[in-house]
């Protein structure tokens, strides 16, 4: 019985229809020999379940929209032939293998990509990837694997023009391991929760990994060298980075690993060797119940071991090694670093004595150097370091105890030992460099100090990060509620309320005299009003300095001193109290570096610009009022300058207020759109919406086909547009503006493509 049962099932199985899927699966050969001779044959036959092999040759871009597999043999090239996407896998369980894909288009706007991935569980490993804007691009692709590709950008474009090498977008739950990904700009996981990345080899671009809003990440065993900036979290919780390499990252922002609002951090057994900074801290742990945890790292050739904030509070550092760094911890921003941990780390300027033999020393180890302390203060001071006025004052500290600071920190059980150096070279590219530094980490000074550094110069820093469309988590940075303001009789602002959020563009829109001016010098304080302004929680009328030191305001025309760019820069810093290493930053960010040495009375329209929004930034404002921001721009600096806006925004979370009459200048920047009438808030609308308001039809010109014109013509008639072909045999199509996709979709439905097309908005109807 029981047997005749078990049969009964396996027949069951074997009818089943997944059993029968995997045994009807093909293997499709593609070769000049056949049985297909193009790639595109074979995806046009395959089923799901099928695996295509490609054997050489040289095929043109893919979309593969079916669950199958793709194995390349002899080295395939898919090439994209310059223009859009190479290869898109849209179907999930799709697996990718072995080919050189190469030649995406180059608009960062339309995530032209060597692949991307928009479907779950997806493999794609063993590729190579040369010259494509983005390298893998995982949008909504839950469970994708990624796995052993090299990866680099496009070789001509700038560091800030070149796309990301891996991006991972809305993708929960990615394995990221054994790439070697060079030459790019960042690699980024933003909005993906439960990404993992090791065993991956990061170098010569701009962040080497950059999590955003990622939590429950495990970034392990990676070397990340040469770029900018090493690993960065930024508003993320849950997130742990364990052994890596991380070396030479040396970019105005050089931190190897960077924290901002970050909560439940465990970072341990790193090495972390020859960066402008080891650490910086901003606001980690984020929240009052979050924990940092910072154990049983080498720290060593750093200009600096470790920066924070007094923001960073609770973090806990125990057992790790601070080597060598020109100052092992430095307090950014003034005031203290207390309610931080310092337990058992070794301290290569620890000058205590182990009387007892137990490893730990006998006394405490206090960070209180007396010119160190003053470098915290003035940074300009670092040029002085190692020379007799640092002597002088070290030594007045030490004799005069009252002229000695008080401790930025007290390690109460300091180690006597170093932690071992890793047991093999780590970096394969400098052997004889790390050979050196670990033998210093086991302590041999002598030959330590002669460890030359290798140098980098970044083409761009962080505000070139790649721009999103989608704002931070909602904080409210401006609230506006029932602001008036009269001159006499005339009533310039009337009951105007709205509020402003982290990472969200607003636009003022009106006619001159509509109250935009009055309500920005309403936020700056400027003048009276009655009302509530806040900024970042500060009232704008009762703490009017508080509130203005979270906005950063570039006026419609910027009046300035017949004084070079440099030190134009370095004037205001001075009336700001910023950082002299936040002006050489800006020059960098804001591509004023060419220009340093150049008068103000010298420089081109768009360039006074970038130095006014440079002079708006030196303090790192949350919060952006521009007046007419493009008003006096060409059109090449109006698109540079707002690509500059939209990254603050959008990349870094800043929020933007601006006062345009440009509809171009709203649709690109703004996210919310508010109308003002006569003092009023008439209307709160989106770019879309205003664009509808304001000019409600689009002329479309597309070019398609020449043997397809008179089928896309129909095509479109049929959909129920206006379209006609003018003399050119162009396809012109009048559509409201909010539908101009729609002649497009019904082109691509239909398998026509379109080549090119041009805009035009306002057309009457025909």
């Amino acid at each position: 019985m029981l047997r005749a049962l078990f049969a009964a099932l396996g027949l069951m199985l074997l009818l089943s229809p997944a059993v029968v899927a995997q045994s009807s699966a093909r293997r499709l050969i593609v070769s000049p020999e056949g049985p297909f001779t193009t790639l595109a044959a074979a995806l046009q036959d395959a089923v799901a379940g099928d695996t295509i092999e490609v054997r050489g040759g040289v095929h043109p871009a893919i979309v593969v929209d079916k669950s199958i597999t793709l194995e390349g043999v002899n080295d395939p090239v898919i090439d994209g032939g310059g223009d859009g996407t190479v290869v898109m896998l849209s179907a999930p369980n799709t697996q990718f293998r072995g080919f050189h894909v190469r030649g995406s288009g180059s608009e960062p706007d339309l995530d032209h990509s060597g692949i991307q991935i928009a479907a779950p569980d997806v493999v794609v490993e063993n590729n190579h990837l040369s010259d494509v804007l983005f390298g893998i691009f995982a949008g909504n692709a839950p469970r994708a694997i990624i796995r052993n590709n090299d990866i680099t950008s496009k070789a001509t474009l700038p560091e800030s023009r070149k796309g990301d090498g891996i991006r991972l977008w809305y993708s929960p739950q990615v394995l990221v391991e054994k790439n070697r990904v060079h030459e790019s700009r960042d690699v980024v996981a933003w909005y993906t929760d439960g990404v993992t990345m090791r065993d991956n080899v990061i170098e010569q671009g701009r962040y080497g990994v950059h999590l955003m809003y990622a939590n429950d990440a495990i970034i392990e065993r990676n070397t990340v060298r040469d770029n900018s900036v090493g690993i960065y979290t930024m508003y993320s919780k849950d997130v742990r980075i364990d052994g890596n390499v991380v070396r030479g990252n040396r970019g105005p922002s050089g931190y190897a690993l960077g924290f901002k609002d970050a909560d439940n951090v465990d970072v341990s057994n790193n090495l972390i060797v020859d960066n402008r900074g080891g650490f910086f801290m901003d606001g980690m742990p984020f929240s009052p119940q979050g924990f940092g945890t910072v154990r049983d790292n080498i720290i060593a050739y750093n200009d600096f071991g470790v920066a924070l904030l007094p923001s960073s509070r609770k973090n806990v550092f125990d057992g790790n090694t601070f080597w060598e760094n020109v100052e092992q911890v430095t307090i950014e921003g003034g005031g203290s670093i207390e309610g931080n941990q310092w337990l058992g780390n070794y301290w290569s300027d620890y000058a205590g004595f182990d009387a007892n033999r137990d490893g730990i020393g006998d006394s405490e180890y206090r960070a209180d150097r007396t010119f160190e302390t003053l470098v915290d203060r003035e940074p300009r001071l670092r040029a002085f370091l190692y020379s007799p006025a640092a002597q002088a004052i070290e030594f007045a500290g030490a004799a005069m105890p009252i002229v000695k600071p008080q401790p930025k920190l007290i390690d109460s059980s300091p180690a006597m030992q170093p932690l071992p150096a890793p047991a093999q070279p780590v970096d394969n590219a400098n052997p004889i460099g790390m050979a050196a530094a670990a033998a210093g980490l086991l302590g041999a000074g002598a030959v330590c100090i002669t460890l030359a550094r290798q140098q980098f110069t970044p083409a761009t820093t962080a505000l070139s990060a790649p721009m999103t469309t989608t704002k931070p988590e909602e904080q409210t940075t401006l609230s506006v509620a029932s602001v008036h303001k009269r001159y006499g009789k005339f009533v310039a602002l009337s009951g105007i309320s709205f509020e402003v959020q982290a990472g969200e563009a607003i636009a003022l829109w009106g006619a001159n005299g509509a109250g935009k001016t009055t309500l920005i010098k309403a936020m700056l304080g400027l003048v009276s009003f009655d009302g509530q302004i806040h900024v970042c929680g500060r009232d704008a009328r009762r703490e009017g300095k508080a509130a203005r030191r979270n906005i950063g305001y570039v006026p419609q025309d910027v009046t300035l001193y017949d004084m070079s760019v440099t030190a134009t820069l370095s004037f205001f810093a001075q009336l700001k109290r910023a950082p002299a290493a936040r002006v050489n930053a800006l020059l960098a960010d804001l591509g004023l570096s060419e220009h340093a040495a150049k008068p103000v009375p010298a420089l081109s329209g768009g360039l006074r610009q970038r130095l006014a929004l440079a002079i708006a930034l030196l303090d790192n404002p949350p919060v952006l009022l521009l007046d007419e921001p493009t008003a006096n721009l060409d059109a090449q600096a109006q698109r540079d300058y707002l690509a500059l806006l939209s990254q603050l925004c959008h990349a870094q979370g800043k929020s933007i207020i601006f006062a345009s009459h440009r509809l171009e200048e709203v649709e690109m920047l703004a996210a919310r759109v508010l109308v003002l009438e006569q003092g009023k808030l008439a209307d709160v609308l989106t770019p879309a919406q205003l664009l509808e308001k304001l000019m409600p039809n689009t002329r479309l010109a597309l070019r398609v086909p020449e043997g397809k014109r008179d089928q896309a013509l129909q095509h479109i008639l049929q959909a129920g547009m206006a379209a006609h072909l003018n003399g050119r045999g162009t396809v012109v199509v009048d559509v409201p503006s909010t539908d101009r996709m729609k002649p497009l979709n019904v082109l691509g439905e239909n398998g026509i493509p379109v080549l090119n097309f041009e805009m035009e908005r306002g057309q009457p109807w025909k």
